[in-house]
């Protein structure tokens, strides 16, 4: 699962360098690009009718996920995933047109994720997103695993 997650960060990222920032990409990074806007476009439908059906398909996780709701915190269960968005199973789904971030942190390595999002739709127990602009990972989202120091006491 968190596999996806760090692909669905690195497409983020490139696809926000390159359109929303307007930044050249360098070889690499064009090639990693187009490896992931392949990687995704395959998990879609070949039979889909375009307007009905979104261009990639969801694949099936499970993470922990936690969301803002304004001031608060809410948990959730991320269910499935793609480029572009994810479903989150919550007992508290925002209405749509609601904007929130995702934070998911892989509890094996501690890296985290922050993902900015909108609610497209919402059910009684869990909401669809759609995932907005450049991940933070650019400006402050990921973040490799904690180093190993002691605590430090307040004074």
């Amino acid at each position: 699962s968190m596999e996806w997650i760090t692909r669905v960060g690195e497409y983020r990222t490139l696809r926000g360098k390159r359109d929303q920032l307007g930044c050249a990409l360098g070889r690499s990074e064009a090639a990693r690009l187009a490896e992931l806007e392949r990687f995704f476009a395959a998990c879609a439908d070949p039979h889909r009718i375009p307007f009905v059906q979104r261009d990639q398909l969801r694949a099936a996780i499970s993470l922990f996920v936690t969301f803002r709701t304004g001031e608060e915190n809410c948990d959730g269960e991320a269910r499935d995933v793609s480029g572009d968005g994810m479903f989150i199973a919550t007992p508290r789904p925002l209405a749509p047109g609601k904007q929130t971030t995702i934070r998911v942190i892989d509890r094996y390595t501690g890296e985290e994720w922050r993902f900015a999002a909108e609610v497209v739709r919402a059910e009684s127990h869990g909401m669809g997103l759609r995932l907005l602009g450049i991940p933070l990972a650019l400006r402050l989202g990921h973040r490799g695993a904690p180093p190993h120091s002691p605590r430090r006491l307040a004074a």
